[in-house]
């Protein structure tokens, strides 16, 4: 019960507070050792620091009532086919067969028990029991915790806290290799069920507990220790060569007698030998060739070629995408080498590590022993440490954290260059502030967040023209584990050497007054108005085309897609000397420093014949020597709509990886989404995409110089219906990561798509270009299946698998297929689950379907019901009564059992040739 201060009593009592360890010796002294406990009560601010010492007390999880919400009881068997978390009812008042569910006070729906970790950590939120609508029920089938990357973590219960603790602290390493983290017994592997069971696996039968993941021809990163004894460590060593024969994947284990562990700072894995020094990671079933990974100074698992660095004589170590120092060339080469400090840039990831560039341009968080190595190798000799990296302000924390890490350990001080806390939308920008700006080099405290000259978000600007060449970067590729030797830097070069010999500093300026004014910039001698407006990222209702006066007179809230471009278009014209965009030229080009607004600079002058100037005419300002060459993109952080998260509804998004309330738009926007097909019929027929959702972007004119398709569709995306699926920070699918990297990228859920209007079409030319193609005033937006990775038209990734039983692993199933089909088996085969009658012309196949081969139609059928707007075939295949199909991409891995033959109504049985997979049949001679 509640005590009168707000805390946890006793009926006996109740004045007094209960402690966190006294109410885990009530539960202890109860019986209640080593379960998971449910408090009866509703979890006030004021009590959550007991309830969180009694579960790290306890060290199990405790669930609680949310605030807002009260206990009512309601039967248990409420809901058909699910069960309660306890065998025996719950009794207390209620009435026996009776359950206690928390409901919410002001919609008075069933609300989930929160979920108090005894970590403290509740951004894994993962537990032993399921919780659904209030209510706790008992999970099915092998204890497996996702793991960054797409992995897995093989748990049972006495580890299942210690390991969900360790999933939620590792990060992400290489893309290309998967991580799965499992315990060793006796030489073999332990993989425990929900039901408590706790079994041995050798390497056949884990490879068969794996079957869920893409094994096949894959990197395979095990996350284990090796035991004591030597006749242990022979059984492991077996496994470990079975599970990579089985699986056809080369999988990469610590070497005998090491273990794997987190390191602190990056996150990633490491291999620590018996001595605590850094092991190294050993390779089984790997077939000969090329080796992709190798092991590093720090133990981890890196691709092999080591480190690729830069070095100029300001920033001697530079580490980042190509792109990116491409970007910044002007940045490293106006630093001055200083004996007082030591300059470098590193990439940056999503979550704030700080990270390296490889030899397959991937990057990597640093590792301590790494970046030591590196900075040696480059000159450093122990001064404070200055990091030039680009981090924007979602990533702080965690750059923080990994720079304080690095400083402890370099025993230096290190210095952070973070952007600007940006100024909300609807705020005017402040004039810079009058005097000189201060020296950002002066006494640098550890892990200082200080703004660098540049800001680092891309802003659209014009690229200066520098008289000479900067000088070239020679690249020197750092080979892991072994250094290199210091190499010999190059002398700074002089002023004149670097920029051109004349140019004016910026001058810092306010930001006009919003509002329909235009501003003018001036290059080539004329000067062309821009309505200020252009570019916003809230559209209202597109009107019918008409026709349109000078720039100077348009409003950009009434253009359409068509005058949008015509404007566009003007812009290009106007002498190619600024840069455009399709919603809106932002021929101004503005730039930020340290969160101030930069006058506007104009774009590179164009080539003139020689001759007198024209008459009236001023002559172009030098280039700006300091003018930094940023890429001209958009950014969903500046240009973006406003974020929210989204509110709880009724209507499912669709994606399982996707969190029930992700951050979506807080106000209406415009996207431009890929179209393969003519966009007529993708309005009839829905939107070609392989998954449950689909990809837009904001900018328009970069994707239209990347994509293959043809067309782009204008969609005005209605507030809740665009997801950042960064912002929401969750992992999405390792196949779909890499197209959500972009910056202007947004993913529109299937369930969400009735917020969503297709306005516009515009056709792609052959260089990228865009022309207006045809309009709709408001036409829905439905999502055509098409393009899955299991090869089934019709049918999205986000399928049911089959079979899913915990038991066994592989069922027999026949197929049916014509033995004169020109088509072959085709792209699915439907499975039964019997014999079908015999048909002249056509042979039976008895298959062995292994464990997620084959697609569950009725399963998918119930699933997508939720979801209106898709598109699929499942229509027919229910109509048919078909249960379960066989896609194409599982025919190499499906066995050939038994081949039949029709003859009148029977089938006769025919001896195949050899063993084989389904993908290799062809049929036999009868």
């Amino acid at each position: 019960m509640v005590a009168s201060d707000g805390g946890l009593a006793t009926r006996q009592r109740p004045d007094w507070s209960l402690t966190g360890a006294e109410l885990a010796g009530m539960v202890q002294d109860s019986g209640g050792d080593g379960l998971d406990v449910r408090l009866l009560v509703a979890a006030g601010p004021q009590i959550r620091p007991t309830i969180q010492a009694m579960a790290s007390e306890l060290g199990r999880d405790v669930l609680v009532a949310p605030t807002g919400s009260e206990l009512r009881f309601t039967p248990s068997g409420l809901e058909p086919g699910l069960r309660s978390a306890r065998r025996a009812d719950v009794d207390l008042g209620g009435g026996v067969g009776r359950d206690v569910v928390p409901v919410d006070l002001v919609t008075g729906h069933p609300v989930d028990w929160l979920l108090v970790q005894p970590s403290g950590d509740q951004t894994y939120g993962q537990s032993w029991f399921e919780l659904s609508g209030g209510m706790v029920l008992e999970r099915e089938g092998t204890v497996a915790l996702p793991l960054p990357g797409g992995g897995l973590s093989l748990a049972t219960r006495d580890d299942f806290v210690h390991r969900r603790s360790a999933a939620a602290t590792m990060r992400p390493g290489h893309p290309s290799v998967l991580t799965v983290a499992v315990g060793v017994r006796a030489g073999d592997f332990v993989v425990g069920d929900y039901d408590g069971r706790v079994s041995l696996r050798d390497g056949r039968q884990l490879a068969a507990a794996l079957a869920p993941l893409p094994l096949y021809g894959q990197h395979l990163r095990l996350w284990l220790s090796w035991p004591e004894r030597a006749e242990e460590r022979r059984r492991l060593d077996l496994n470990l060569t079975l599970l990579a024969e089985t699986t056809g994947a080369t999988v990469w284990a610590p070497a005998e007698g090491g273990r794997v562990e987190i390191m602190e700072g990056c996150r990633d894995l490491s291999v620590i030998h018996r001595d605590a020094r850094p092991g190294r990671w050993e390779r089984y079933g790997s077939p000969a060739g090329q080796v992709l990974f190798q092991t590093d100074v720090d133990g981890r698992l890196v691709p092999a070629g080591g480190v690729v660095t830069t070095g100029y004589p300001g920033v001697p170590l530079v580490s980042v995408p190509a792109a990116h120092e491409q970007s910044r060339l002007a940045i490293y080469e106006r630093q001055q080498p200083s004996q007082a400090i030591f300059r470098a840039d590193l990439a940056v990831l999503a979550d704030g590590r700080l990270a390296l560039r490889y030899r397959d341009d991937s990057l990597l968080a640093a590792g301590e022993r790494q970046i030591s190595q590196l900075l040696e190798v480059a000159g450093w000799r122990g001064t404070d440490l200055m990091l030039l990296s680009t981090i924007s302000p979602e990533r702080a924390a965690g750059a923080r954290q990994h720079a304080d890490r690095l400083g402890r350990y370099l025993r230096c001080g290190v210095t952070l260059s973070e952007a600007p806390n940006p100024r909300p939308r609807w705020a005017p920008a402040e004039p810079a502030p009058p005097g000189p700006e201060p020296d950002p080099l002066a006494s640098p405290p550890v892990a200082r967040a200080i703004p660098v000259e540049a800001s680092p978000f891309p802003m659209p600007r014009a690229a200066p023209t520098p008289t000479a060449p900067a000088p070239a970067a020679a690249a020197r590729p750092i080979p892991a584990p072994t250094p290199e030797p210091a190499t010999t830097h190059r002398s700074a070069a002089q002023p004149s050497q670097e920029v051109a010999p004349a140019g004016k500093p910026l001058t810092a300026a306010p930001t006009p007054a919003a509002g329909p004014a235009a501003a003018t910039s001036t290059s080539t001698g004329h000067e062309s108005t821009v309505p200020a407006g252009i570019g916003k990222h809230t559209l209202p209702p597109y009107p019918a085309p008409a026709a349109t006066g000078a720039l100077t007179e348009l409003d950009p809230g009434e253009l359409s897609v068509a005058d949008r471009m015509d404007t566009a278009r003007a812009l290009a014209a106007d002498d190619g000397s600024r840069q455009t965009e399709l919603a809106g030229a932002h021929a101004v080009n503005t730039r930020l420093v340290s969160g101030t607004a930069v006058a506007p600079v104009d774009g590179p002058k164009r080539a003139e014949t020689t001759g007198p100037e024209a008459p009236g005419r001023e002559a172009d300002p030098p280039p700006d020597p300091f003018a930094v060459p940023l890429p001209v993109t958009t950014s969903r952080f500046i240009d973006g709509p406003r974020l929210t998260v989204a509110p709880r509804s009724s209507t499912w998004h669709g994606l399982t990886w996707l969190t029930p309330q992700p951050q979506v738009n807080e106000e209406a926007c415009e996207l431009f989404v890929e179209c393969a097909v003519d966009p007529d019929v993708a309005v009839a027929d829905g939107v070609p995409s392989p998954g449950l959702f689909l990809l837009a972007h904001l900018d328009a004119v970069s994707l239209s110089a990347r994509t293959r398709a043809g067309h782009l569709l204008a969609l005005r995306v209605g507030p809740g219906g665009a997801v950042d699926v960064a912002a929401s920070e969750v992992e999405p699918p390792p196949a779909l990561a890499p197209a959500l990297r972009g910056r202007d990228v947004y993913v529109l859920p299937a369930g969400w798509l009735d917020r969503c209007r297709i306005v516009a079409a515009l056709s792609v030319g052959p260089h990228g270009s865009l022309e207006p193609d045809r309009q709709w005033p408001d036409a829905p937006v439905n999502l055509l299946c098409r393009g899955a990775a299991h090869g089934v038209p019709g049918l999205p990734n986000e399928v049911q698998r089959w079979p899913r039983g915990r038991l066994h692993t592989a069922t027999t199933r026949f197929i049916m297929v014509r033995a004169d089909s020109p088509k072959g088996l085709g792209r699915w085969q439907r499975l039964h689950r019997q014999r079908p009658p015999a048909l002249p012309g056509h042979r039976l196949i008895e298959v062995l379907v292994d464990r997620g081969r084959a697609i569950d139609v009725v399963g998918t059928a119930r699933t997508l019901a939720e979801l209106p707007r898709v598109r699929t075939m499942l229509p027919q295949l229910t109509a048919d009564s078909t249960e379960h199909i066989l896609p194409i991409a599982s025919y190499p891995y499906v066995r050939v059992e038994r081949e039949f033959v029709a003859e009148g109504r029977e089938w006769r049985r025919i001896r195949p040739s050899a063993f084989r997979t389904l993908e290799a049949w062809r049929p036999e001679p009868a």
